[in-house]
């Protein structure tokens, strides 16, 4: 969100633009998601956002759970036996180590929460097969969001041409 600020701010700083629009892939997605519910913004007139997530945490569960069924359909044995409710800890332990080092909480990084704070004309995007961030979460954030939204889905993956 603070670089997309600092960006806003030099363009508008000097006459530079009157209007802005603001394209954003994945975390860039979902911080322009966060940027535009903070304050209304007079310079910023539309959003394009491809391929959100609706909350940093689920993403990194939801990851780790692929990693983990990656790992037993690659033939290693011993991954079995890690049972599912350690996914949550390892996910803690990744947000303390987040924490620690970036200064800032995962559980925060969550643009559903705030999707209805945000107005600005969006356009929600996402690949039908994006292994990284399931399509479901520019589904949920398009239905919560409280401006003018539309999303699409093509075909494709996280980082398939656009």
């Amino acid at each position: 969100r603070e670089d997309i600020r600092t960006v806003v701010d030099f363009l508008t700083s000097g006459k530079r633009v009157s209007r802005i629009g603001l394209w954003g892939h994945s975390m860039g997605a979902s911080s322009c998601l966060l940027y535009s519910s903070e304050t209304p913004h007079e310079q910023v007139c539309a959003l394009v956002l491809d391929s959100p997530f609706s909350s940093l945490e689920a993403v990194i569960s939801e990851v780790a759970a692929s990693g983990k069924q990656q790992l037993i359909d690659s033939g290693l044995t011993g991954v079995r036996l890690v049972p599912n409710l350690l996914i949550p800890v390892a996910v803690a332990a990744i947000r303390r180590s987040i924490l620690a080092q970036a200064g800032f909480d995962t559980r925060e990084v969550a643009p559903l929460t705030r999707c209805g704070a945000a107005f600005i004309p969006a356009v929600f995007g996402h690949g039908e097969h994006d292994d990284m961030i399931a399509p479901y979460h520019s589904q949920r954030l398009h239905e919560a969001y409280a401006g003018n939204t539309s999303l699409y889905r093509f075909p494709g993956s996280h980082n398939s041409p656009r």
